[in-house]
C-alpha cells in the first residue's frame, strides 16, 4: 500500500461526484390569473437543474412546441399570451448537465368570457293559452339558452327552462287575462347575456305584445 503524501505537498483532494439527470417536476397546475394571463406554479424536486423548459400547446396533448426557458429552481411562471376559448395545455421538464428530466404532467385551461350576444326576443300568441316566444341574434361562445318568466316588470323572474344553442323558439303555456314578462339569456360557464324583456297580457283574443 503507497502513503498518502498529498497533505504534505499541499496537494488537493478532488472528488467527483456522478454526474445524475435532474429529477422530474410535478405537479403542474395552470389557473386564470386576469384577462390573457394565465398563472402556472409547480413542485421543483432536483437541486442539480440548470433551467425549466415550458411547452405549450393550443389544441391537444401532443403537439408540444417549446415556449419558454426558466431560471433555475423558479416553481411559477406567467403565460401572457392567452386569448379567450382556447384550451391550452402544458408541461414541464427539468435541464441540467447530466441530461434531461421525464415531463410533468399536462396541466390545461380554457379561459372563457361571458357570450356575445345582441338578442332580440318576440312573444306572439298561438293558440289561446299558450305563447309563442321567438329570438334571434348573432351569439357566440355560448352552451345554450335559459329562457325566463316574471308576472313583474324587470324584477322576479324564475326561469322556465334550458333549451340547445341551435334552439330559437319556445311554447309558454299560459293563464288567459294575466301578464307575463319575458326574457331569454344566452349563457355559458363565464355568465349571461340577457335579450330585451318583453311583455305580453293574454285575453283570450289574441295577445297584446309590447317591448320593453
Amino acid at each position: 500500500v503507497k502513503p498518502d503524501y498529498s497533505d504534505a505537498y499541499g496537494l488537493a483532494k478532488i472528488s467527483l461526484d456522478p454526474v445524475t439527470v435532474p429529477k422530474t417536476p410535478d405537479n403542474l397546475s395552470v389557473a386564470f390569473e386576469s384577462d390573457h394571463i394565465f398563472r402556472l406554479t409547480w413542485h421543483d424536486n432536483s437541486n442539480n437543474e440548470l433551467a425549466f423548459i415550458l411547452e405549450r400547446s393550443i389544441d391537444s396533448e401532443s403537439q408540444f412546441v417549446a415556449y419558454d426557458t426558466l431560471d433555475v429552481n423558479s416553481v411559477s411562471t406567467l403565460d401572457h399570451q392567452v386569448e379567450a376559448h382556447v384550451p391550452f395545455f402544458y408541461r414541464l421538464k427539468a435541464v441540467g448537465d447530466g441530461g434531461q428530466s421525464e415531463y410533468s404532467n399536462v396541466a390545461s385551461f380554457e379561459w372563457v368570457t361571458a357570450p356575445a350576444a345582441q338578442l332580440s326576443l318576440t312573444v306572439t300568441e298561438q293558440n289561446d293559452n299558450e305563447l309563442l316566444l321567438t329570438w334571434t341574434g348573432n351569439v357566440e361562445h355560448h352552451d345554450g339558452f335559459i329562457i325566463e318568466r316574471s308576472e313583474v316588470q324587470n324584477s322576479g323572474y324564475t326561469p322556465l327552462d334550458t333549451v340547445w344553442t341551435d334552439t330559437y323558439a319556445y311554447v309558454d303555456v299560459v293563464e288567459l287575462e294575466k301578464t307575463y314578462f319575458y326574457k331569454v339569456d344566452a349563457y355559458n360557464k363565464a355568465g349571461r347575456k340577457s335579450s330585451n324583456e318583453v311583455t305580453s297580457i293574454i285575453s283570450g283574443n289574441g295577445s297584446d305584445e309590447k317591448r320593453l
